[in-house]
C-alpha cells in the first residue's frame, strides 16, 4: 500500500511539472490576435540566377525601333544613350564605335547593318569593322533579307540591291516589301497589295487589303471583303477566305481567327489542326508557341496542341530561340521579365524589359532600363 501511495505522489509531481512548463511556453508564444499590428516576416530564399550576365551593366541598347539586339557572328549592333552607334561582343566590350555622323538603324543582316547619314539623311550600310559597305545614297533602305534590301533610288523609283550595292531590280513606282522566301510585297495606286519574286516576276496581283510574308511557299492575305485566307507561290488559294484574322506560317503552322474571335492553327494544306480556342497567340518557334487564355495569362503549346507549359502569372511572352524565351508581367512603372527554358523553368531573375533581345549564339542583350539612360547586360548560357 505504501508503495502504491509513493507511486501516486510521484505521478502527481510529474503532472504538475509538465503543466508549469506548458504554461511558460504558452506565455512566450506570439499572440494570434487578428488586430495585432506587428507582422512576422519570413525571408524568402534567394532566387538562383542560373544564367549569369557575362558583362557589367552597359550604356547600350538595341537600335530602336527596328533593331532587336540579335548577336550575329559574335557582335550585336546598338547605340549608347547619346545615340552613338557601337558594336559590342559577348563580353559587352565595345569592338567598334561607329563614326559620329552615322546613326545605326537596325541589326546585322546578311553581314551588314543599316545606317543613316545624319548630315544628308540618306541611307547606306556598314560592315562589322565600321567601314562603308554600301554607299549612303538612298532616300530609304530596309534591312537585308534573303540577300536583298528594298530601297528607294535617287530618282524616286524603287527596287532591290545586293549587300555589295549592286542593283538587283529597279523601276518600280512604289516601295517593295522586305523579301521573305524569295518574294516581296508591292502595291498599286489604290494601296492594294500583291507579291513579286526577287527576280521581278509577279506572283500574285495587287488585289489584297493586307498581307503577311511568304513562308513555306504560302502567304496569309486579306481580301477586299475583309476575310483572310492563304495563297501559294503563284497566287492560287489554298484555303477558303473564311477567317476573321490570320498570321503567316511558322514551322509549318499558321494562326487563324474564327468568327468568335478565338485563335487556332492550320497546316500548309489548310487543315485546322489545333482548334480555335485561344484569346491570342504568337508563332511557333523551337516547336512551341505562346498562347493566351481569357484572363490574359500565357502558356505554351506543342505542335500537337498539347499544353506543355501551363498557364502562369505571366502576361508577356516571347518566342523561343536557343531553347529560351522572354516572359514577364506588366506593371505601372515597368515590365518585369526574365527567360524561361522549354520546360517552363525560370533561368534568370526578372530584372529585364520586354525590349530585351532573344538568345542567339548562346547570348542575349537584356535591357534593364531605357528611361533617363540605357542600362543593359549581356546574358550567356555558358556562363553558369
Amino acid at each position: 500500500m505504501k508503495k502504491l501511495k509513493s507511486t501516486l505522489v510521484l505521478a502527481l509531481i510529474l503532472t504538475l511539472c509538465v503543466a508549469v512548463l506548458a504554461s511558460c511556453s504558452a506565455n512566450n508564444t506570439p499572440s494570434a490576435d487578428p488586430n495585432a499590428t506587428e507582422d512576422i516576416t519570413i525571408p524568402s530564399p534567394p532566387v538562383k540566377q542560373e544564367i549569369e550576365p557575362s558583362s557589367a551593366e552597359l550604356d547600350f541598347a538595341p537600335n530602336f525601333p527596328t533593331g532587336v539586339g540579335d548577336f550575329v557572328n559574335g557582335l550585336v549592333a546598338g547605340s549608347n544613350t547619346a545615340g552613338r552607334g557601337q558594336f559590342i561582343d559577348y563580353a559587352g566590350a565595345v569592338v567598334i564605335e561607329v563614326a559620329e555622323n552615322y546613326s545605326l538603324q537596325g541589326d546585322f543582316r546578311d553581314g551588314v547593318v543599316r545606317a543613316k547619314d545624319n548630315a544628308t539623311g540618306l541611307y547606306g550600310f556598314l560592315s562589322p569593322d565600321g567601314t562603308v559597305a554600301v554607299p549612303f545614297e538612298y532616300p530609304y533602305a530596309a534591312d537585308f533579307s534573303d540577300g536583298y534590301s528594298s530601297v528607294e533610288f535617287a530618282d524616286g523609283s524603287f527596287g532591290f540591291i545586293a549587300p555589295n550595292g549592286d542593283v538587283a531590280l529597279s523601276g518600280f513606282a512604289s516601295a517593295l516589301g522586305t523579301p521573305h522566301g524569295g518574294y516581296a510585297t508591292f502595291t498599286n495606286a489604290s494601296g492594294l497589295y500583291g507579291f513579286i519574286s526577287t527576280d521581278g516576276i509577279v506572283a500574285a496581283d495587287t488585289i489584297y487589303q493586307r498581307v503577311y510574308d511568304y513562308s513555306d511557299n504560302v502567304a496569309a492575305v486579306q481580301n477586299q471583303d475583309g476575310k483572310w485566307g492563304f495563297i501559294d507561290w503563284i497566287g492560287r488559294a489554298v484555303t477558303d477566305f473564311i477567317y476573321d484574322g490570320a498570321v503567316g506560317f511558322s514551322e509549318g503552322l499558321a494562326a487563324v481567327q474564327d468568327s468568335s474571335g478565338k485563335w487556332g492553327f492550320i497546316n500548309t494544306s489548310g487543315k485546322l489542326t489545333i482548334p480555335c480556342q485561344y484569346a491570342n497567340v504568337r508563332s511557333f518557334s523551337d516547336g512551341l508557341c505562346a498562347v493566351f487564355n481569357d484572363d490574359g495569362k500565357v502558356g505554351y503549346i506543342s505542335k500537337s496542341g498539347k499544353l506543355v507549359i501551363s498557364y502562369t502569372k505571366y502576361t508577356i511572352a516571347g518566342d523561343f530561340s536557343d531553347g529560351l524565351a522572354l516572359v514577364g508581367t506588366e506593371s505601372k512603372s515597368n515590365d518585369k521579365c526574365g527567360y524561361i527554358d522549354t520546360a517552363g523553368k525560370l533561368k534568370t531573375k526578372t530584372d529585364y524589359l520586354r525590349v530585351s533581345g532573344q538568345f542567339h549564339e548562346g547570348h542575349a542583350l537584356a535591357v534593364k532600363s531605357v528611361d533617363g539612360g540605357y542600362v543593359s547586360v549581356v546574358l550567356a548560357t555558358d556562363a553558369e
